[in-house]
This record gives C-alpha cells, sequence and structure tokens, in this order.
C-alpha cells in the first residue's frame, strides 16, 4: 500500500514537471511567435514604406518628366520669339543704319553743291566742276537739290569743257601731248555734245599718233564718225583711218 503511494506520488510529480515544462513550452512558442509576428509585421512595414517611397519617387519622377516637357516646349517657343525680336532688331538696326547714311550722304552731296557753286562765283571754275562731277551724288539729293545741281551744272560744266579745251590745245601746239590728251578727254567729260567736242576728239587722236597709241587713237576717230555725222573733220579723219590701220 505505502509502495502504491510513492508510486502515486512519482506520477503526479512527473505530471506536474510534464504539465510546467508544456506551458513553459507553450509561453515560449506563443512568445516567439508574437515576436516573430511583430519582425514579420515590422518588415511588412519596411516593404510597405519602401513601396510607398518608390511609388512616391516614380510618381514624383513621371510629374518632372512631364513638367520638363512642358518646360522644354515652352522654351523651344521662348528661344523662337527671341530669334525673332534678334532678327527684327538686326533690321531695324540695318534700317536705321541705312537711313543714317543716307542722310549723311544726302548732307554731304548738298554741302558740296554750295561748295561747288560758291567757287565757281568765286571764278574757279576747274575747281567748281571737279566738285559737281567727282563729289556731288545727284541720286542722294532731294528735290530742291537736284533742281539747284541742274540749274548750275549746265553752265559750270560748259565752261570748264570751253577752259579744259583751250588747255589742251596750248599743250598740243606745245607738243605736251600727254597733258593734252588729259585736258581733251577731261572737256569732254565735262560736255559730250557741245560744238567744240568733236575737235576735243580730234586733237586727243592726233596727240595719241604723236605718242605712237595707234590703237587709241583708231578708237577716238571712230567716234567722231559715229557719233558726229555733221563734224567738218568726218572726211579727213575717214581718209586718216584708211591710212593708219
Amino acid at each position: 500500500m505505502k509502495k502504491n503511494k510513492n508510486l502515486k506520488k512519482t506520477v503526479w510529480l512527473y505530471a506536474v514537471i510534464l504539465f510546467t515544462s508544456a506551458f513553459i513550452v507553450l509561453l515560449l512558442t506563443y512568445y516567439s511567435q508574437i515576436k516573430i509576428d511583430k519582425n514579420i509585421n515590422e518588415y511588412l512595414n519596411r516593404i510597405s514604406d519602401e513601396e510607398k517611397k518608390k511609388l512616391f519617387f516614380q510618381s514624383g519622377l513621371n510629374t518632372a518628366n512631364e513638367e520638363n516637357k512642358v518646360l522644354k516646349k515652352d522654351l523651344d517657343k521662348l528661344k523662337k520669339e527671341f530669334d525673332k525680336i534678334k532678327k527684327r532688331e538686326k533690321d531695324y538696326k540695318n534700317e536705321l543704319n541705312s537711313i543714317r547714311s543716307d542722310f549723311l550722304d544726302t548732307m554731304n552731296s548738298y554741302d558740296n553743291l554750295l561748295t561747288a557753286e560758291k567757287q565757281f562765283n568765286d571764278g574757279n571754275v576747274l575747281s567748281s566742276a571737279d566738285i559737281l562731277l567727282n563729289q556731288c551724288d545727284y541720286n542722294s539729293l532731294n528735290s530742291i537739290g537736284k533742281e539747284k545741281y541742274n540749274r548750275i551744272s549746265v553752265e559750270i560744266f560748259k565752261q570748264a569743257s570751253r577752259l579744259l579745251y583751250i588747255q589742251g590745245s596750248q599743250y598740243y601746239y606745245e607738243k605736251a601731248y600727254i597733258s593734252a590728251i588729259k585736258c581733251f578727254e577731261e572737256s569732254i567729260k565735262y560736255s559730250d555734245d557741245s560744238f567744240i567736242t568733236d575737235d576735243c576728239y580730234y586733237y586727243a587722236a592726233y596727240a595719241y599718233l604723236k605718242i605712237n597709241n595707234k590703237q587709241k587713237a583708231i578708237e577716238l576717230f571712230e567716234m567722231i564718225i559715229s557719233k558726229y555725222q555733221t563734224s567738218s573733220y568726218k572726211e579727213d579723219v575717214e581718209y586718216l583711218l584708211k591710212s593708219i590701220k
């Protein structure tokens, strides 16, 4: 009987120990499961946060790309507008320079016109004619300037042509043929249709013959025949051309 009681106590002791161990195991298992679940939740939360960040970043990137496209279009548009403005500015500048240049040309030509008139009134006919011909741009003058030019140039060029013919004749008879040629050609330049123009061609051609420039002499003789059909030199010139060709 005593033996059975001891056995029963032993069994209960083992049962308590077993139950306690099982409880501890269950408790540890439960704690571990809670910890694992917490870690899993934390991991899932971290993954969720990362996904959110990625989604947010991707959304921001897409938005930035769209905004960049819009900005690029606006920039291209602004660049085109700037190029147009720059071109208009260049055109305006060129137009302004052209107006300024035309204005200066007009003023210079008018000043030279007045200078030529003064030189003529002071008796400097050749200087006056040279200014009118070489320094006064007729096309840049306004209507008043052109009217004045036409009025004074006729007499100035007429007198200059006559003076140069006289000087050329003097040089010719002094056998200074190169100076004579220069004067005769200047006389022709100032008046190509006066009564002394064929004389200038004739003596200039002879002067060229004197300095052995036959080709130039022939050109001037032929000019007399083509331009001055009624010239008193025509027959003489035709004979000379036959003899020197």
